[in-house]
């Protein structure tokens, strides 16, 4: 009866109806992973309608960075395979009307 009753007390605000959709680069490319690559991904969850079923993320997992970090210990991007830089590809999913996501990491 006491479940009954928190369901029945849950807000119907949308939220937490599905989980997060959207595509990640690991499974695909682990490490191999490029600005090309991340934008046809982006571009294949439009063309095949995926997006309009609720998968709206772009996450790109590790690999984009170097090895490095700049002065203020923040993760610099590989400029080999990410030439444009992350806010050009950022920009460029959210011109999809898509959802940008990105590893990060506190370690070294």
């Amino acid at each position: 009866m006491l479940l009954l009753a928190v369901t029945s007390l849950a807000s119907d605000n949308g939220l937490g109806l599905k989980p997060q959709m959207g595509w990640n680069s690991w499974n695909a490319y682990g490490c191999d992973v490029n600005e090309t690559k991340i934008m046809e991904a982006a571009d294949a969850l439009v063309a095949l309608g995926l997006d309009k079923l609720g998968y709206t993320y772009v996450n790109i997992d590790d690999c984009w960075n170097t090895d490095a970090r700049d002065e203020n210990s923040n993760m610099i991007v590989n400029a080999t395979s990410f030439p444009k830089g992350m806010k050009s590809l950022a920009d460029d999913i959210h011109a999809k009307n898509l959802k940008f996501g990105i590893y990060s990491d506190a370690g070294i």
